[in-house]
């Protein structure tokens, strides 16, 4: 049994390598969420399993279930949130024409220069959009 165990807690363990390597490697925020997303659960589904096997039957069998059940309710919400704030904030899914064209800023897809261009202003210059409180304001 513990042989086993140890089995699967190193396919666990590559599963999870993968998925970092995947965060590294690959070029934004949704695509990095879906291979997270993915080999995450797969690491740790494998890593629990094993470790509930090493384990045996006790009291920490019960834990390592209940965290196993937790982890597979609550991964699939939060990648998808975390996607769908990433859109709400405005950043858009990776292409390559995006990137041919010169729109990747540090491997930031939908993120433009801070330059003159692209319409923000530089520190210490006011912007056209600015809000100004009404105790900035001039009397009329």
């Amino acid at each position: 049994m513990s042989l086993m165990g140890i089995g699967l807690i190193f396919v666990g363990l590559f599963f999870l390598l993968v998925a970092a390597i995947g965060v590294v490697r690959l070029p934004d925020v949704f695509t990095r969420s879906h291979a997270v997303g993915l080999t995450d659960s797969l690491g740790a589904f494998f890593l629990l399993l094993g470790l509930a096997l090493y384990q045996g039957l006790s009291a920490n069998l019960v834990r390592i279930v209940v965290v196993l059940v937790l982890l597979y309710l609550l991964n699939p919400v939060i990648t998808h949130a975390t996607v769908r704030a990433a859109l709400r904030a405005g950043l858009k899914p990776w292409t390559k024409e995006r990137q041919l064209s010169g729109n990747v800023v540090d491997g930031m897809v939908g993120v433009e220069s801070a330059g003159p261009q692209s319409g923000r202003s530089q520190p210490g210059q006011r912007s056209e959009n600015a809000v100004s409180t009404p105790a900035a304001r001039e009397p009329a």
